[in-house]
Order: C-alpha cells, then structure tokens, then sequence
C-alpha cells in the first residue's frame, strides 16, 4: 500500500476562514488604506478647525452582497477593465462631523440617539464627505498599486443587477472627531481588485515572488478552526434542560471510539483519543 497521503477536500468556507485572517498578503492594501485615511483627514480639515484624527481600523475579507443602496460608489477603470468601490459612514461618524461642521464645542457627552433618524441636513453632509473621498480613490489606487486607475462615467439612473455573496475586501477607517469614534468603510471586491492589478509593475515582493503565490502561500499557513467530535448521542429534550453543575453524561462512544476531525462541517480524519505531557492527543488513524 502507497505511504502517500491523499489531499484532502478543501470547502470554500474553509478556505474563506483562512483568508480572514490572512488578507493583507499584499503589502499595497495596507498601504492604499493608510493613504485614504491621511487623505480623508485633510479633507475633514477643510469643514472644521475641530481636533480630529484619522487612521486605519484594519481590514478583512468578508462576504457581502454589492451593491449596497446606501452606499456612495465610485467606478473605476484602469487597462484591464473596471472596478466598483463602496463607502459607508457609520452613524457615529455623522453625528460628529455634524457636530464639529456646525460649530459644536464637543463639550456635552456624546449621545447616539440611535432611535433618531438621521436628519437630510446631516445625510446630505455626510454623502458630500463621502463623493469627494470617493474622487481621490483613483489617484490614491494609482500611486499605492502602480497602475493607472481612472473615474469612470456611469450613467446614474442605471441600477446595476444585485449579485451573488461574494468576498469582498473591508478596508476600514477609524475617524476621532470630540467624543465621537466612528467609522468609513471601503469595501473593493476582491476578485475584481486582483484581476486589475496583477499584472502591475509592483507586482512583485522584493524577494521576487508574485504576489499570487505570496497570497496562497498566506492562506496555506493561516490557522482555520479545527473541530474534534466524539460521535453524536440522543438524549431527552427534558434531560437537557434538567442538566446541573457536576451532574456526569454517559456517552455510549468508549475510550476506543475514533474521534472525527472537521473543519467547515467536512470530516477529514478519524483519530484516537489519548494523552501524553499532561495534555490532551489525537492520533491520526486514516491514512
């Protein structure tokens, strides 16, 4: 018998849990994220001499269904083909560019007032603030992933079709403003944004790997979740709602039953239970 061992099924969901903690492969995200908050914080600087600070909140890969209605979208085109880009405000961020815009001392403890409807004087600020960040996105893209974006002219009375669940890119910006924390949210398909860019001039790490590799190779290392599950038992509706403190379950599994390895509800591996240095082991029965 070969000593070889099989791959193993990956899910999509298993493969989306690694990308989540492994987005960042490469180096131009952060950068471009760092630039849009220095460039939102001198944007904000022109409707308040109010102390505010931007900065980045991180970013992740999430899937989402685009487009979103309340969002300000901006299209953009570069030598191979064209991308949509999201921006959401949080309420906390209007509420605080309000404040300070209109001569607010920042003085009176900040209150959400999440019953209240934002007022159109308010939402109508806060989608200016947004179309004008939205209008250095191209420039901002061109210089942190070396190919030439530009603003494309879409018609606005054309609603693009909704489309499927897919991954998108959450790039987020924490916005200080008084005693108001809130938030900008640039969601770029992830998709879309590597089939633009992967064949720009920087599309290289500086040891020479492309950035395709470089971003497997971060998702092949991540860590997913990894459940080990003795087999599944029956037991009373009542008898689990009368479970207390102490009280012992009688398994029909023995000390010999495998235990079953999964990820993403995919068994992969039967193992054994066993113990060794104090902890707790598994060894692998498949091959």
């Amino acid at each position: 018998m070969s000593s070889a061992t099989s791959p193993r099924l990956l899910t999509a969901g298993m493969i989306r849990g690694a990308k989540r903690v492994a987005p960042v492969a490469r180096p131009e995200l952060p950068q471009f994220l760092d630039a849009a908050a220095a460039s939102l914080g001198k944007l904000l600087s022109g409707y308040t001499q109010a102390p505010l600070r931007c900065e980045s909140d991180g970013l992740r890969v999430a899937s989402r269904e685009l487009p979103i209605a309340s969002a300000e979208v901006v299209h953009v085109t570069s030598p191979r083909g064209g991308l949509s880009v999201h921006l959401l405000a949080d309420r906390r961020f209007v509420m605080g560019l309000c404040e300070a815009s209109f001569g607010g001392g920042g003085t009176e403890e900040p209150h959400d007032e999440a019953e209240r409807p934002l007022s159109r004087t308010e939402s109508r600020l806060s989608a200016i603030v947004l179309k004008e960040l939205a209008g250095q996105l191209p420039r901002l893209m061109s210089d942190c992933f070396e190919t030439q974006f530009n603003l494309a002219e879409v018609d606005p009375k054309r609603r693009p079709p909704q489309a499927a669940p897919a991954d998108v890119i959450d790039l987020r910006i924490l916005v200080h403003i008084f005693g108001y924390s809130g938030e900008i949210l640039l969601l770029v398909p992830e998709d879309g944004l590597a089939a633009l860019t992967s064949a720009a001039v920087g599309s290289q790490s500086p040891d020479g790997t492309d950035h395709h590799t470089q971003y497997k190779q971060a998702v092949f290392t991540s860590d997913i979740q990894l459940d080990a599950m003795l087999p599944q038992d029956l037991m009373p509706l009542g008898a689990v709602v009368n479970l207390r403190k102490g009280q012992l379950l009688k398994l029909s599994a023995t000390a010999l039953t495998p235990v079953l390895l999964a990820s993403d509800g995919v068994t992969l591996q039967r193992a054994r239970l066993g113990a060794g240095g104090g902890r707790v082991q598994l060894e692998i029965l498949d091959p």
